[in-house]
């Protein structure tokens, strides 16, 4: 309100301090007698200093002082309210107008500017080679990312937090050629997910990739007895399982993962003895469901370490009724103390034995892998999954140092750009 009252009230003193200066002796150069003439006239005059400023007046003369540096200021004052008020009106009609030739169609459209989302943008260029146009929306855009090289990569960065935004309904969600909600939350990704759905009649061939942590609640949504309308094509993405599903995959992506992709295809060649899960996360149990459909698990023993082991196979069983008739030896401790583990490792297996480091954090599966090599494997037999985040994290001659060289690295976030190369080579 406040802000309608002074744009009133501004243009009206302008022009009442112009009067009254006119009014009171203040002459002008190029019409001296101006203040002679009627207020009616005057008002006239006093309204073309926000067209043409002080063009048709000049410079004033004569009079009292202050009044005249009060109407000489006028001469300045008007033409910024009218620029101002031009500006204004151009961007209250360039609103409805800009979205419409930004966002004209075949667009892509990024919901967190993550790891994960970067590893989409990336893909998207590397498989869509005439530049698509890219929409990314995150509430923290890197300021590196602003200027010249928005640009030339065809991107459209948008600052903006979904959860008080209504920026969704200006980027054109019915022309986009796919949308990815990819924020580390995945309530808001849902919430996201389904208003773009209630609020768009979106096409049958619009692919949504939606972002969420929780394996239980993707299996939950992924059920057909859900009986969910789903009018588009989704897929609910999980870092976790996208990682191990590349690692199982035929598909050729990255060279380097290609490499990793060869040594675990020979290394389960033979049926494997023994297999030891050293945390038991949610990336494990994704790794674990992929052993067990590839019935990887059919002969070996399983043994888990974990804080919480117990706990976390009752909730892994529950909502994997398959996994019933796994019977795995849980060992409840601190994975990175091996002592409770020894008592359960059958040392005569322990050259046909694979140990996966599956904590969250990378420092503590090397740190854990180094003691377990030292403790149990002299022989450099043994061989070794490290989930680590990116594969440039650790230079291979250190791996190699401290645990040997038979290793392999699942890198996550980096072969999500390997899922997301395979999920794009069926586009048209």
């Amino acid at each position: 309100m406040n802000k309608i009252v002074f744009r009133i009230l501004a243009p009206i003193i302008v022009v009442a301090v112009a009067i009254i200066a006119l009014k009171n002796g203040v002459k002008v150069e190029s019409q001296p007698e101006l203040g002679k003439l009627p207020t009616s006239i005057l008002i006239f005059h006093c309204v073309d200093l926000f067209a043409f400023g002080a063009k048709d007046f000049g410079m004033p003369y004569e009079g009292n002082p202050l009044l005249r540096e009060l109407l000489y200021l006028t001469y300045f004052i008007a033409p910024i309210i009218s620029l101002s008020a031009l500006a204004e009106c151009m961007y209250f009609f360039s609103k409805p107008i800009l979205p419409l030739l930004l966002f004209r169609g075949n667009h892509f459209i990024i919901i967190g500017n993550g790891r994960v989302g970067k590893a989409a943008i990336l893909q998207i260029q590397e498989r869509f080679k005439s530049k698509p146009r890219i929409v990314i929306i995150d509430k923290n855009i890197e300021k590196e990312s602003r200027g010249l090289q928005v640009f030339r990569n065809n991107k459209i960065l948008i600052n903006a937090d979904l959860t008080n935004s209504d920026v969704l309904d200006k980027i054109n969600i019915k022309k986009a050629k796919g949308i990815f909600i990819l924020t580390d939350n995945e309530w808001v990704n849902l919430k996201t997910y389904y208003q773009i759905c209630e609020k768009n009649s979106l096409r049958t061939n619009h692919r949504i990739y939606v972002r969420l942590s929780s394996i239980d609640l993707i299996h939950f949504l992924q059920n057909k007895e859900l009986n969910c309308d789903w009018n588009v094509h989704h897929y609910f993405v999980n870092t976790h399982t996208a990682a191990t599903h590349q690692l199982f995959s035929t598909f050729k992506g990255s060279q380097k993962m290609v490499v990793e992709k060869l040594k675990f295809s020979e290394w389960t060649k033979k049926p494997l003895k023994q297999i030891i899960l050293i945390g038991f996360g949610r990336f494990a149990q994704a790794l674990l469901a992929e052993l067990y459909s590839k019935s990887y698990l059919d002969a070996a023993a399983l043994i888990i370490v974990d804080i919480e082991a117990d706990a976390a196979w009752k909730n892994y069983i529950a909502n994997n009724k398959k996994a019933n008739s796994l019977q795995p030896v849980l060992v409840n401790s601190k994975i990175e103390s091996l002592a409770k583990l020894q008592p359960h490792i059958n040392e005569d297996l322990l050259n046909d034995t694979m140990v996966i480091f599956c904590a969250n954090d990378e420092t503590v599966n090397i740190k854990t892998a180094a003691n377990f090599h030292k403790m149990h494997d002299s022989n450099h037999t043994m061989k070794y999954i490290l989930r680590i985040r990116e594969a440039e994290t650790f230079p291979d001659h250190l791996l190699q140092a401290v645990v040997g060289k038979n290793y392999l690295l699942i890198p996550t976030y980096d072969w999500m750009e390997d899922y997301y190369q395979e999920a794009f080579s069926d586009w048209a």
